[in-house]
Parts: structure tokens; sequence; C-alpha cells
């Protein structure tokens, strides 16, 4: 009888495969982000693209987040009955910007 023992990947994430190098993965919730995005930090008056698209890569990184982090955050609370226009006007609201 021949055994498989599984691998690195396998093992890690409890038999769950683990995104490898090249494997692609869709933002459920991208469209979303990404306008919430440009509400909150785009300001037309000094940006362009390249300007928006760093602040938001530094926020990122500061913040230690991920569109992908953000969008599983979502789908936690659509999950718990939340839609997802729900959870952003709550978050403009707590930042004030609503």
């Amino acid at each position: 009888m021949e055994s498989t023992k599984p691998t690195s990947n396998e093992a890690e994430n409890g038999n769950k495969p683990k995104p490898l190098l090249g494997d692609v993965f869709v933002v459920k919730y991208e469209n979303e982000i990404d306008a919430l995005l440009k509400d909150l930090i785009y300001d037309k008056s000094w940006m362009d693209d390249e300007d928006y698209k760093e602040v938001v890569e530094e926020t990122f990184k500061i913040l230690g987040i991920t569109k992908q982090k953000l969008s599983d955050d979502i789908e936690i609370g659509v999950k718990n009955g939340h839609t997802v226009e729900q959870q952003i006007a709550l978050l403009k609201r707590v930042l004030n910007v609503a």
C-alpha cells in the first residue's frame, strides 16, 4: 500500500492549496474598494494617476493591509448580513468623509 505524503503547501494550510508564484487571484470586491479609495484618497488638485497609485501603495504598506484583505473583510461582513454598500457607508461615516 502506497501512502502519499502531503506537500508542504497542503501541510501548511490544512490541505488547502497555498497560492503559488504565478497564481492569479481575483479580488472579489475590487471595484468597490477602488471606488472607496478614490473617494478617500484621490485629490485631483495635485494628483495624477501615478501619484494616486503611489499614495495607495504606500498607504497599504504603512497599514500592513492589501486589497485582498479588505475584500476578505467585506466578505465577512456580507456573510454576517451587512451589504457592501452598508459597510462602505459606515466606514466613510467613521472616517468623517460621507
